[in-house]
């Protein structure tokens, strides 16, 4: 649904047969649907009433929609004289702190900022909150049952990754888990201990891996790395277990 105030503008788009409104959005439209995204495109800059349009854009958006809002880079022409790109029709430029700080006034999330250097523009990328699915310990709680599906059975683990989130993943294991190994590639590391697991740190090896029936990788960030060095370059035939939020997967 396209919302425009120029009448040539709407003929145009209705003859391309794209659906539009004329007029200028906010409440007088009363929109009777709600939608899952917004954007608009070098308006903001032009509006007298900034809320009046963000507060409407808020109410028609369903709960975890998402918004993308376009303008001139205020910021980025002050700071380096860029007389041209000051447009006498333009009434507002915004900084990337202002934009935000004008979104979360109307009740949006922040989701991203991007200065697109070529245009001088500003791309900021909102979400309007949608009630929370599950807490935290929610989450844990299946995160551990489903950790324990995919390595039942398993006489052999190893864990790849003992870093900063390996004290966390590992409290989700039982001692009836059989972890034999645990592998990192920072060799300072070899030796030391790590909270929850019984094992020292080793560098991976071909015969910790022939030993073993399941990988369990906690270095989550580096999930496809991993999987990629076991299955090219290791030629791991077992079985791979990895976090990728909110789910425990396997390969």
């Amino acid at each position: 649904m396209g919302v425009e105030s120029s009448a040539e503008e709407c003929r145009a788009a209705k003859q391309a047969s794209l659906p539009v409104i004329q007029g200028y959005f906010g409440p007088g439209l009363r929109l009777e649907q709600q939608f899952s995204s917004f954007m608009t495109f070098q308006v903001f800059e032009h509006l007298t009433d900034l809320y009046s349009v963000l507060d409407y854009a808020f109410e028609v958006l369903e709960p975890g929609g998402a918004g993308l809002i376009n303008v001139p880079n205020g910021q980025r022409i002050v700071e380096e004289n860029l007389y041209h790109q000051v447009i006498a029709e333009h009434i507002n430029y915004f900084t990337p702190e202002s934009l935000a700080k004008m979104a979360k006034c109307s009740g949006f999330e922040l989701i991203e900022i991007d200065a697109v250097r070529e245009t001088v523009e500003l791309d900021l990328y909102i979400r309007k909150p949608a009630p929370r699915a599950a807490t935290m310990d929610q989450t844990r709680q299946c995160q551990q049952h489903a950790l324990h599906e995919q390595l039942a059975g398993c006489r052999c683990i190893a864990v790849w990754g003992a870093g900063g989130k390996a004290l966390i993943y590992s409290s989700l294991l039982s001692e009836d888990l059989p972890v034999a190994h645990l592998f990192d590639s920072n060799a300072d590391k070899a030796g030391k201990y790590i909270g929850n697991l019984p094992v020292p740190v080793e560098p991976v090896s071909p015969q910790a891996l022939q030993e073993s029936d399941a990988v369990l990788i906690f270095a989550s960030a580096y999930n496809t790395e991993i999987i990629k060095t076991l299955r090219q370059q290791l030629h791991y035939p077992g079985k791979i277990v990895y976090f990728e939020d909110p789910d425990v997967k396997s390969c």
